[in-house]
């Protein structure tokens, strides 16, 4: 009777054992990390179990950059297989002594940040593209008069870089993401030749000119067609936000939420308030 009952009580300690709550990392963060060479960048951290999205965007310069790949929590470390690693903390990440906050339980990065909308400049059909790095490769995923095109970098010199699927090709200028909008890329489907123009995202630096806010916002502008967003960004990540356009007209285009607004004029002038106090801010040129 003593064996039974040991053995049973062994069972029961085997099947809670296996019930424990691994440590879990598994949503969507942000942060803001130091970079050498400019105020900070500006990050997007997607987890879905061993894999990741992993969107950067220096502060305060044109471009940004999408990684993807596999991901290991190690105790509380997520270790990524691009050599950087993060924390788990109480509701959040951290690298180093820079926070990176949870906010989202979503594990992949909305398209509307990492797809760029297009323009086909001769015959004015759109197009998206999402430019990426895996494993040290550049992929290019197009989506273009109804056919999906997985292009992979196969040429790359210090004026282009050029993708091929079977018989498509496009060929992008290798300052094309630091550059968008204004330059172009190349593309055939083995038959006809398109040009494409980039028209979402776009992006302005802007500098207060009254009051005491933030000196200034790396802004970003994202339209994906169905919706629309601004993000505005500095090394402060208590005072990086993300809005929803509420409003728009041929004069101004207003972002808010129930805290913060963003608001600007056909004349690049803005206006940010929060918590009841107005800034207004002016575009310069980057």
């Amino acid at each position: 009777m003593n064996k039974i009952l040991q053995w049973g009580l062994l069972a029961v300690l085997s099947v809670c054992s296996s019930c424990v709550t691994k440590p879990s990392c598994d949503g969507t963060y942000e942060g803001v990390l130091p970079a050498a060479d400019c105020a900070g960048t500006y990050v997007m951290l997607a987890v879905d179990g061993n894999r990741y999205e992993l969107f950067e965007k220096y502060i305060s310069r044109p471009g940004s950059f999408l990684t993807c790949g596999d991901a290991t929590l190690d105790g509380k470390v997520l270790r990524l297989d691009n050599g950087k690693e993060f924390t788990l903390t109480d509701g959040g990440l951290s690298s180093g002594e820079q926070p990176l906050r949870l906010v989202s339980s979503d594990k992949q990065l909305a398209d509307l940040y990492t797809t760029l909308q297009l323009k086909e400049v001769r015959q004015g059909e759109d197009a998206s593209l999402k430019l990426y790095e895996k494993g040290g490769v550049h992929y290019a995923d197009l989506s273009f008069k109804g056919e999906e095109y997985a292009l992979k970098s196969v040429a790359r010199t210090d004026s282009a870089e050029e993708y091929k699927d079977g018989a498509a090709s496009l060929r992008l200028p290798a300052d094309f993401v630091q550059k968008a909008p204004f330059v172009q890329a190349d593309f055939t489907d083995g038959k006809n030749d398109f040009r494409f123009t980039v028209l979402a995202p776009a992006s302005a630096v802007y500098v207060v000119a009254d009051g005491e806010g933030p000196a200034s916002f790396d802004v970003v502008y994202y339209n994906d067609g169905n919706r629309a967003l601004v993000k505005l960004l500095c090394p402060d990540l208590a005072h990086c936000y993300t809005l929803p356009q509420t409003e728009a007209s041929a004069k101004t285009a207003v972002y808010a939420d129930d805290k913060v607004e963003w608001s600007i004029d056909n004349e690049n002038r803005a206006t940010l308030r929060v918590d009841g106090k107005a800034y207004t801010y002016k575009a310069v040129s980057e």
